[in-house]
């Protein structure tokens, strides 16, 4: 078991975490599988590679019909139970928002007042790297000056988690606030 005194640093991921993926989620309503195309349009964007107008022009392409941002954003929200957990792991941690996205999530950062709570904001578009390299993973630990074994990293996607996981980084696979907190007081971080 890690105990909270090696811990020195949490990672959080931001859509499917602390904010809804309105990408997963248009895909999901529209009965759209995140693979081919539309796994290429999303991750083009999040390395930096295609802007957000070429992101919308490329899915209505795809779908043959105009799709907006305002679209997508439908029902998309800020969890504000994982916001209280982050505000209140901030007094005792260092933390870092990595997040696989475009430039774009700093605007939502700072409509929601969020990039207060974090030390180290690093977006794959950003640093032309995405999750689940391990070299996305490795420069989020030298920005906060931990080691694996210090951090720990929050994430929705088990494809991210099990990377982080062979890195040495301690991971929790995201389902909802309440177990979150309880999956991070069974390694030793009292919320």
């Amino acid at each position: 078991m890690v105990g909270s005194r090696m811990i020195k640093a949490i990672i959080f991921d931001f859509f499917g975490v602390i904010r809804t993926d309105a990408y997963i989620a248009w895909l999901q309503k529209n009965n759209i599988p995140h693979e081919s195309a539309y796994f290429d349009a999303s991750y083009q964007q999040d390395m930096g590679k295609s802007t957000s107008e070429e992101f919308f022009a490329r899915l209505s392409q795809l779908q043959g019909r105009s799709v907006t941002k305002e679209e997508m954003d439908i029902g998309a929200t800020v969890d504000e139970a994982v916001v209280a957990i982050v505000e209140n792991l901030k007094q005792q941690y260092k933390l870092a928002l990595l997040s696989n996205s475009a430039g774009s999530v700093r605007r939502l950062l700072q409509e929601h007042d969020l990039e207060q709570y974090f030390d180290e904001v690093i977006i794959s578009s950003e640093v032309g790297m995405v999750k689940p390299s391990a070299e996305i993973f490795q420069l989020t630990m030298d920005r906060l000056g931990v080691t694996a074994s210090e951090a720990i990293f929050i994430d929705d996607n088990a494809g991210h988690v099990q990377a982080a996981e062979k890195l040495g980084i301690k991971s929790i696979l995201f389902v909802s606030a309440e177990q979150l907190t309880r999956d991070l007081a069974s390694v030793g971080v009292k919320v």
